[in-house]
């Protein structure tokens, strides 16, 4: 979860994971069919090769 999708935390993490699907499934599209985005960034989730009908949006206040 990150408002902006540039946390440092969170995109290590997300990376990582990342890297252990792709590497599983040899599948770069994996990434997009089995990650889900929790974030009001859909450009950088995007750039990160999540689908963004796979993003979960909340409000600037939160």
């Amino acid at each position: 979860m990150s408002k902006t999708f540039t946390t440092v935390e969170t995109l290590t993490n997300a990376r990582t994971a990342r890297r252990f699907l792709v590497d599983a499934l040899g599948n770069e599209d994996a990434v997009c069919r089995h990650f889900v985005a929790v974030s009001t960034n859909a450009e950088q989730v995007r750039r990160f090769g999540i689908d963004t009908e796979n993003m979960f949006g909340f409000w600037d206040w939160v």
